[in-house]
Protein backbone atom coordinates (compact mmCIF):
# COMPACT_ATOMS: atom_id res chain seq x y z
CA UNK A 1 0.00 0.00 0.00
CA UNK A 2 1.17 3.49 -0.85
CA UNK A 3 1.85 5.67 2.27
CA UNK A 4 3.82 8.71 0.85
CA UNK A 5 0.39 10.86 -0.57
CA UNK A 6 0.25 14.34 -2.23
CA UNK A 7 -3.16 15.73 -2.06
CA UNK A 8 -4.29 18.99 -3.85
CA UNK A 9 -6.72 21.34 -2.19
CA UNK A 10 -8.55 24.86 -3.02
CA UNK A 11 -8.31 27.10 0.03
CA UNK A 12 -11.38 27.39 0.97
CA UNK A 13 -13.30 26.71 4.34
CA UNK A 14 -14.59 22.83 2.81
CA UNK A 15 -10.74 21.92 2.67
CA UNK A 16 -10.79 22.18 6.64
CA UNK A 17 -10.66 18.24 6.90
CA UNK A 18 -7.73 17.96 5.17
CA UNK A 19 -5.98 20.65 6.90
CA UNK A 20 -6.79 20.00 10.39
CA UNK A 21 -5.87 16.31 9.78
CA UNK A 22 -2.50 17.20 8.50
CA UNK A 23 -1.92 19.14 11.70
CA UNK A 24 -3.17 17.45 14.18
CA UNK A 25 -1.46 13.90 12.95
CA UNK A 26 -3.82 12.09 11.93
CA UNK A 27 -2.57 11.31 8.83
CA UNK A 28 0.39 10.17 10.81
CA UNK A 29 -1.65 8.14 13.03
CA UNK A 30 -2.71 6.23 10.16
CA UNK A 31 0.85 5.49 9.05
CA UNK A 32 0.50 8.10 6.01
CA UNK A 33 3.11 10.58 5.07
CA UNK A 34 1.21 13.56 3.27
CA UNK A 35 1.88 16.74 1.64
CA UNK A 36 -0.94 18.83 1.17
CA UNK A 37 -0.16 21.14 -2.52
CA UNK A 38 -2.75 24.27 -2.39
CA UNK A 39 -4.12 25.23 -6.19
CA UNK A 40 -5.27 28.31 -7.62
CA UNK A 41 -8.46 26.92 -9.84
CA UNK A 42 -10.45 23.17 -9.71
CA UNK A 43 -9.36 22.67 -13.39
CA UNK A 44 -5.90 22.81 -11.56
CA UNK A 45 -6.80 20.00 -9.09
CA UNK A 46 -9.07 18.11 -11.62
CA UNK A 47 -5.98 17.35 -14.16
CA UNK A 48 -3.09 16.81 -11.53
CA UNK A 49 -5.48 13.97 -10.09
CA UNK A 50 -6.11 12.48 -13.85
CA UNK A 51 -2.33 12.97 -14.89
CA UNK A 52 -1.14 11.14 -11.55
CA UNK A 53 0.35 14.41 -10.38
CA UNK A 54 -1.77 14.04 -7.22
CA UNK A 55 -2.71 11.38 -5.42
CA UNK A 56 -6.57 12.50 -4.46
CA UNK A 57 -7.90 15.77 -3.72
CA UNK A 58 -10.51 17.65 -2.16
CA UNK A 59 -12.76 18.36 -5.60
CA UNK A 60 -16.14 19.57 -5.95
CA UNK A 61 -18.50 16.18 -6.48
CA UNK A 62 -20.10 17.20 -9.94
CA UNK A 63 -16.00 17.50 -11.12
CA UNK A 64 -15.45 13.90 -9.94
CA UNK A 65 -18.86 12.68 -11.39
CA UNK A 66 -17.70 14.20 -14.72
CA UNK A 67 -14.34 13.02 -14.92
CA UNK A 68 -15.48 9.48 -14.23
CA UNK A 69 -18.07 9.87 -17.30
CA UNK A 70 -15.25 11.18 -19.72
CA UNK A 71 -17.62 14.88 -20.04
CA UNK A 72 -15.39 17.65 -20.91
CA UNK A 73 -12.22 16.16 -21.07
CA UNK A 74 -10.57 12.92 -20.35
CA UNK A 75 -12.02 9.83 -18.56
CA UNK A 76 -10.53 8.79 -15.53
CA UNK A 77 -12.64 6.68 -13.30
CA UNK A 78 -12.13 8.14 -9.76
CA UNK A 79 -13.56 7.58 -6.37
CA UNK A 80 -15.18 9.47 -3.74
CA UNK A 81 -14.38 8.47 -0.34
CA UNK A 82 -15.64 10.86 1.71
CA UNK A 83 -18.24 13.13 1.17
CA UNK A 84 -21.16 13.70 -1.49
CA UNK A 85 -23.27 16.72 -0.97
CA UNK A 86 -26.22 17.00 -3.59
CA UNK A 87 -28.37 19.09 -0.85
CA UNK A 88 -30.86 21.62 -2.53
CA UNK A 89 -30.40 20.31 -6.70
CA UNK A 90 -33.94 20.43 -7.22
CA UNK A 91 -33.32 16.42 -7.98
CA UNK A 92 -36.56 14.46 -8.16
CA UNK A 93 -35.87 10.62 -8.74
CA UNK A 94 -33.06 8.44 -7.64
CA UNK A 95 -32.27 5.83 -10.50
CA UNK A 96 -30.70 2.50 -10.52
CA UNK A 97 -27.32 2.41 -8.75
CA UNK A 98 -27.24 5.97 -8.61
CA UNK A 99 -23.30 5.68 -7.15
CA UNK A 100 -21.93 2.98 -8.69
CA UNK A 101 -18.53 4.55 -9.73
CA UNK A 102 -18.25 5.88 -6.11
CA UNK A 103 -18.41 2.98 -4.10
CA UNK A 104 -16.12 4.53 -1.70
CA UNK A 105 -18.75 7.21 0.04
CA UNK A 106 -19.03 7.30 3.15
CA UNK A 107 -21.54 10.17 3.51
CA UNK A 108 -24.35 11.10 1.05
CA UNK A 109 -26.64 14.39 1.55
CA UNK A 110 -29.73 14.06 -0.49
CA UNK A 111 -31.62 16.75 1.87
CA UNK A 112 -33.67 19.85 0.37
CA UNK A 113 -34.51 18.45 -2.79
CA UNK A 114 -37.89 17.60 -4.00
CA UNK A 115 -37.20 13.37 -4.68
CA UNK A 116 -40.18 11.90 -4.63
CA UNK A 117 -39.15 7.71 -5.26
CA UNK A 118 -35.85 6.04 -5.16
CA UNK A 119 -35.31 2.91 -7.29
CA UNK A 120 -34.95 -0.34 -5.51
CA UNK A 121 -30.92 -0.71 -6.55
CA UNK A 122 -30.23 3.15 -6.25
CA UNK A 123 -27.73 2.32 -3.70
CA UNK A 124 -26.45 -0.69 -4.60
CA UNK A 125 -22.48 -1.30 -3.58
CA UNK A 126 -21.91 1.66 -0.72
CA UNK A 127 -20.75 -1.12 1.81
CA UNK A 128 -19.14 2.09 2.98
CA UNK A 129 -21.70 4.27 3.45
CA UNK A 130 -21.99 5.29 7.14
CA UNK A 131 -24.84 8.52 7.03
CA UNK A 132 -27.88 8.72 4.31
CA UNK A 133 -29.71 12.07 4.07
CA UNK A 134 -33.11 12.27 2.90
CA UNK A 135 -35.05 14.34 4.64
CA UNK A 136 -36.73 17.50 3.49
CA UNK A 137 -38.16 15.88 0.39
CA UNK A 138 -41.03 14.03 -1.12
CA UNK A 139 -40.89 10.57 -0.58
CA UNK A 140 -44.17 9.41 0.72
CA UNK A 141 -42.08 5.28 1.15
CA UNK A 142 -38.85 4.19 1.72
CA UNK A 143 -38.10 0.38 0.77
CA UNK A 144 -36.06 -0.67 3.80
CA UNK A 145 -34.63 -3.56 2.46
CA UNK A 146 -32.03 -1.71 0.39
CA UNK A 147 -30.41 -0.82 3.94
CA UNK A 148 -29.51 -4.96 4.54
CA UNK A 149 -26.86 -4.32 1.89
CA UNK A 150 -25.16 -1.05 3.72
CA UNK A 151 -23.36 -2.73 6.76
CA UNK A 152 -21.88 0.40 7.96
CA UNK A 153 -24.76 3.06 7.48
CA UNK A 154 -25.55 4.09 10.84
CA UNK A 155 -27.23 7.79 10.42
CA UNK A 156 -30.76 8.13 8.48
CA UNK A 157 -32.09 11.33 7.90
CA UNK A 158 -36.15 10.62 6.56
CA UNK A 159 -38.24 13.44 8.70
CA UNK A 160 -40.06 15.93 7.33
CA UNK A 161 -41.43 14.26 3.82
CA UNK A 162 -43.89 16.94 2.17
CA UNK A 163 -45.73 13.65 0.82
CA UNK A 164 -45.66 11.29 4.28
CA UNK A 165 -43.73 10.52 7.00
CA UNK A 166 -41.35 7.39 6.59
CA UNK A 167 -38.84 8.33 9.15
CA UNK A 168 -40.35 6.15 12.61
CA UNK A 169 -42.23 9.41 13.50
CA UNK A 170 -38.98 11.67 12.89
CA UNK A 171 -36.48 9.08 15.01
CA UNK A 172 -34.39 6.98 12.63
CA UNK A 173 -31.60 4.95 14.63
CA UNK A 174 -29.72 2.52 12.97
CA UNK A 175 -27.52 -0.56 14.53
CA UNK A 176 -28.57 -0.08 17.71
CA UNK A 177 -30.16 -2.74 20.30
CA UNK A 178 -33.50 -1.03 20.32
CA UNK A 179 -34.05 -0.69 16.70
CA UNK A 180 -31.87 -2.55 14.84
CA UNK A 181 -32.81 -2.81 11.30
CA UNK A 182 -29.22 -2.43 9.92
CA UNK A 183 -28.60 -6.19 10.50
CA UNK A 184 -28.53 -7.32 7.16
CA UNK A 185 -30.32 -11.24 8.02
CA UNK A 186 -33.23 -9.27 10.40
CA UNK A 187 -33.76 -6.96 7.40
CA UNK A 188 -33.81 -9.39 4.75
CA UNK A 189 -36.50 -11.57 6.99
CA UNK A 190 -38.77 -8.58 7.80
CA UNK A 191 -38.64 -7.49 3.70
CA UNK A 192 -39.82 -10.84 2.77
CA UNK A 193 -43.70 -9.67 4.45
CA UNK A 194 -43.35 -6.45 2.91
CA UNK A 195 -44.54 -4.25 3.61
CA UNK A 196 -41.74 -3.68 6.39
CA UNK A 197 -42.62 -1.51 9.03
CA UNK A 198 -39.57 -0.64 10.95
CA UNK A 199 -41.05 1.11 14.06
CA UNK A 200 -44.32 0.23 15.81
CA UNK A 201 -47.21 2.74 14.11
CA UNK A 202 -44.57 4.53 11.80
CA UNK A 203 -43.02 3.96 8.80
CA UNK A 204 -44.29 2.09 5.36
CA UNK A 205 -41.18 0.66 3.47
CA UNK A 206 -43.30 -0.36 -0.01
CA UNK A 207 -44.82 1.51 -2.21
CA UNK A 208 -49.03 1.35 -1.90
Amino acid sequence: MKTDLTLGYMPLTDSLPLLAAAQLGFFRDQGLDVTLQEEVSWANIRDKVIVGQFDGAHMLAPMVMASTLGLGGLNKPLIAPYSLNLGGNGITTVGARAFANFVGLMYINLANNTITWMVATSLDGLTRLEALRLDNNRLGAFDYGVLALIPALRDLWLLHQVDGDPSCGGVDQWGTTANNYNDAAGIAAAVASCPLNPCPGGATACPK
